[in-house]
C-alpha cells in the first residue's frame, strides 16, 4: 500500500493533514465498517481498522478525496461476499483460495462457482 505522498503524480506534503473527513463518510464508517456484518463470514467489525484509525485522527480517505472512494488491498479469503457478483473476480478468488476459504464461506463459495461454472483451483 502506498501512502498518499509515495503515489506517483500525487503532489503533498505528508507532513500536512487532510483535514477532517467529511461528516456523512464519518458517519457511514461508524454504522457501516466499525460494526459486524452478516454477510462477511467472520465475526467482528467490517474493518477491524476503521475505529482505531477514527479514535486516533488517522482515517484517512484515499489520495484525499471525499468521493469516489478508492480502496486497493490484498484479496483475502474473508473478502468473498465482496466480489460474488462478478465471475472474473469469482475465478480470480478460487484461483487463489482454491478449495479452502473460510468455514463458514464455503457452502456460498461452492454455490457461486457452480452458478458460474467454475471449478476451485485444488478441487479434486
Amino acid at each position: 500500500m502506498f501512502a498518499v505522498h509515495e503515489v506517483p503524480g500525487v503532489e503533498r506534503d505528508p507532513a500536512e493533514p487532510f483535514g477532517e473527513p467529511p461528516p456523512q463518510i464519518v458517519t457511514w464508517a461508524r454504522e457501516y465498517l466499525c460494526r459486524p456484518h452478516a454477510e462477511l463470514g467472520r465475526k467482528g467489525p467490517v474493518c477491524p481498522y476503521t475505529q482505531t484509525a477514527l479514535e486516533r485522527g488517522t482515517f484517512y480517505l484515499p489520495l484525499g478525496s471525499p468521493v469516489p472512494l478508492l480502496a486497493i488491498r490484498h484479496m483475502v479469503p474473508t473478502g468473498f461476499p465482496f466480489l460474488r457478483d462478478d465471475p472474473e473476480q469469482v475465478a480470480a478468488y478460487l484461483e487463489r483460495f482454491g478449495d479452502r476459504p473460510p468455514a463458514a464461506l464455503r457452502a456460498e463459495v461452492q454455490a457461486v462457482a457452480d452458478r458460474y461454472g467454475l471449478v476451485p483451483a485444488n478441487a479434486s
